[in-house]
C-alpha cells in the first residue's frame, strides 16, 4: 500500500547526549493495536502509571513508529490530579487534554526524530508529582483507507530528580480563534499574550529553553517575540519557511530571561492560494492551527501555563470579563453569553419565542433580531468572540440558529452592519433579485420542504461551529 505522497516521514537520527548519562532510564509507552477508522481525522488516548518510588525527571522523548503512513502528531499529559481516569486500552478521543491530565510534557510531530530538553530542566514525576501521563495520538487518513492499523507510541527518557535539575513546564501561546480567506499570497495571524497577563502568569523570573511553532500545511512562516517595555527582546522562535513536515526545535543557550510583563507575540503566516474556501481552526490538516509551544523553567515560577488569545482577548481577559470595544459601545460578552442550568440570558427568551429553526425569517422574528443587533455584542467587532462562546453550549447552538433565518437578511438590507453574507432562503432569493438584475441564480428553483430545509441548515450550521 502507497504511502500519503504528500508527507516525508524520513527523520533525522535523534541525538540527545543527556540519555547517555549513568542512571538515565527509559519507558516505552506504546499503544495496543489499533484499528483506525477510514475517516479523515481520529484521536486516540491512553493512559500510563510511572514510577513512584521516588521523584524523578523526564530529559527527553523519541518517537516509537509503527504505521508512518497515518500518524499526523502525539502529545503526552500529565495527569497531576489524584483522580485522573485510567484509560487502560487505546479509545477515541478529541484533541484536548481532560481537565485531570492537561499539561503537555512530551510530544512528538511528523519529521522530528526527538525533543532533548538539555542539562538544566526536566519535567518532575513521581512519589511528590505526577503519576501518570495520558498519550494522546493524532492519527491523519485522508485516504479513507480501510483495515489501516497502528501500536506507535513514545519512549520517556528519565532521570532520578536531583537539586541541580529545574522542573520544566510547557507554555501554551497561539489563538484557535481566526478565519483565513481563500485565495491570499499572505495572510497573517496574530496572538499576544499582554503583559497585564504575564504579570499574572510569572510568579518570578524565568528562564525560556526552547520552543516549537505548530501550523498545518498552509503554514508558511511563524515567529514567537519576546518583548520588555515596548522593545522587543528576542525571537523565541523565527521560521521564515515553516515546513509541516519538518518540525524545528528552536534552543537557547543561555536560556532567555523572561519577566513578569514581558509582552509575548506570536505571529503565524498562511498562503491560502491553493483554496476556494475560507479555512478556520480545527484538527483535521485541511484546517489550520496556530500554536506555540514554550518550555521554560522552573515550573514554580508560574501560576498557569496557558497565554492564549481569543481575537482581542487574551487568557486573563476571559477569566475577568473584559469587555470588547465595538463602534456601539463595549459588549460584556460574558453576561450576554453565558448558559449553565440555573440561566440564560433575557435575550434568547423572545429569541425561542418568536425564532424557529427551519431558515424561514418570520416577521416577529426579524423584528426580533432587528433589536436584537442593535445590542454591542452583535456587531461584527465582537462576532467572533460572540459566536465562539455562543458555539460552546447546547442553548447557544440553538439560539445562533434561531437568529441566523434572519440575521443575513438584515445586514443585506442595513449596510450598517455589514460583514455577513447569510441569510434566510426564503429571503436570499430577494436580495440576490434585487441587487444581480432581477433575476438571482436560485430565483427558478423549487421551494423544498421545511423539514428538508432544517436539516440543512443544521448540518451548515453544525460544519460552520465546528470549523
Amino acid at each position: 500500500m502507497a504511502k500519503n505522497s504528500f508527507v516525508d516521514c524520513s527523520m533525522e537520527e535523534f541525538s540527545c547526549p543527556a540519555i547517555k548519562k549513568e542512571g538515565v532510564r527509559h519507558i516505552n509507552m506504546t499503544f495496543l493495536e489499533t484499528t483506525i477508522p477510514p475517516t479523515d481525522t481520529n484521536y486516540y488516548c491512553m493512559t500510563f502509571d510511572l514510577p513512584t518510588d521516588q521523584d524523578y525527571h523526564v530529559i527527553a522523548n523519541e518517537p516509537i513508529i509503527d504505521n508512518a503512513d497515518v500518524l499526523h502528531h502525539i502529545l503526552v499529559y500529565a495527569c497531576e490530579e489524584e483522580n485522573a481516569t485510567a484509560i487502560p486500552v487505546p479509545r477515541s478521543c478529541g484533541m484536548e487534554a481532560e481537565s485531570h491530565c492537561g499539561s503537555i510534557i512530551g510530544l512528538w510531530t511528523v519529521g522530528s526524530p526527538g525533543f532533548c530538553f538539555g542539562e538544566n530542566a526536566g519535567f518532575r514525576f513521581g512519589k511528590s508529582a505526577f503519576k501518570r501521563v495520558k498519550l494522546e495520538i493524532h492519527y491523519n487518513n485522508p485516504m479513507m483507507r480501510s483495515g489501516m492499523t497502528d501500536k506507535s507510541g513514545i519512549r520517556l527518557y528519565f532521570q532520578p530528580a536531583t537539586p541541580d535539575l529545574e522542573d520544566m513546564v510547557t507554555l501554551t501561546l497561539g489563538t484557535n480563534l481566526f478565519e483565513i480567506p481563500p485565495g491570499k499570497p499572505r495572510y497573517e495571524v496574530k496572538s499576544v499574550c499582554k503583559g497585564s497577563c504575564t504579570s499574572a502568569m510569572v510568579r518570578e523570573p524565568a528562564k525560556i529553553y526552547a520552543a516549537l511553532n505548530h501550523m498545518h500545511y498552509m503554514g508558511t512562516a511563524m515567529m514567537i517575540e519576546l518583548f520588555r517595555n515596548g522593545q522587543k527582546i528576542a525571537d523565541i522562535t523565527n521560521e521564515g519557511v515553516y515546513n509541516y513536515d519538518s518540525p524545528k526545535l528552536f534552543t537557547h543557550s543561555p536560556a532567555l530571561d523572561l519577566q513578569k510583563g514581558d509582552e509575548i507575540k506570536t505571529t503565524c503566516v498562511y498562503n491560502s492560494m491553493g483554496s476556494d474556501r475560507s479555512v478556520f481552526y480545527g484538527e483535521a490538516t485541511s484546517d489550520e492551527m496556530c500554536y506555540g509551544f514554550v518550555f521554560a523553567y522552573p515550573k514554580n515560577a508560574f501560576e498557569f501555563d496557558n497565554c492564549m488569545s481569543f481575537d482581542e482577548l487574551d487568557i486573563c481577559d476571559l477569566y475577568t470579563g473584559k469587555p470588547v470595544e465595538t463602534p456601539r459601545g463595549d459588549c460584556y460578552w460574558g453576561a450576554f453569553t453565558h448558559f449553565d442550568k440555573n440561566y440564560q440570558p433575557p435575550w434568547t427568551e423572545e429569541v425561542k419565542e418568536y425564532c424557529q429553526m427551519d431558515g424561514f425569517c418570520r416577521p416577529e422574528c426579524r423584528r426580533t433580531v432587528e433589536r436584537l443587533m442593535e445590542d454591542p455584542c452583535m456587531d461584527k467587532a465582537a462576532s467572533l468572540i460572540v459566536n465562539w462562546r455562543l458555539a460552546d453550549s447546547d442553548m447557544g447552538r440553538s439560539a445562533l440558529a434561531r437568529m441566523n433565518g434572519c440575521r443575513g437578511a438584515i445586514y443585506h438590507s442595513e449596510d450598517s452592519h455589514g460583514g455577513d453574507d447569510s441569510c434566510g432562503w426564503d429571503e436570499c432569493s430577494m436580495y440576490c433579485e434585487e441587487h444581480k438584475g432581477g433575476h438571482g441564480p436560485y430565483s427558478d428553483a423549487p421551494k423544498m420542504a421545511a423539514g428538508s430545509i432544517t436539516v440543512i441548515v443544521a448540518a451548515l450550521l453544525l460544519q460552520y461551529l465546528s470549523a
